[in-house]
């Protein structure tokens, strides 16, 4: 019986870790990007993952859009100014 707990939660630890966990917390991530900036247009495509760390700055609006499963990894920053297009 222990070993069957163990396999179930090994099982567990490693699909939140590294498969359920990280989509989540990007889904958050793409949310808090888009509270933050209400005066922006951005978009994410589809499958578009944001690591820990990404950043958007556009105090004065712009347009941030990405493709299809484009992946940013950790601390990515980028400034928008004015209209500009990213």
């Amino acid at each position: 019986m222990g070993s069957l707990l163990r396999r179930i939660w090994t099982r567990v630890a490693v699909s939140v870790g590294y498969y359920r966990g990280p989509r989540y917390m990007s889904e958050l991530r793409k949310l808090w990007v888009r509270l933050r900036n209400p005066q922006a247009d951005i978009r994410f495509g589809k499958y578009t993952y944001l690591g820990p760390g990404f950043s958007l700055h556009m105090p004065q609006g712009g347009t941030f859009i990405t493709g299809v499963a484009v992946e940013f990894r950790r601390k990515f920053r980028c400034e928008v100014m004015g209209g500009a297009v990213v």
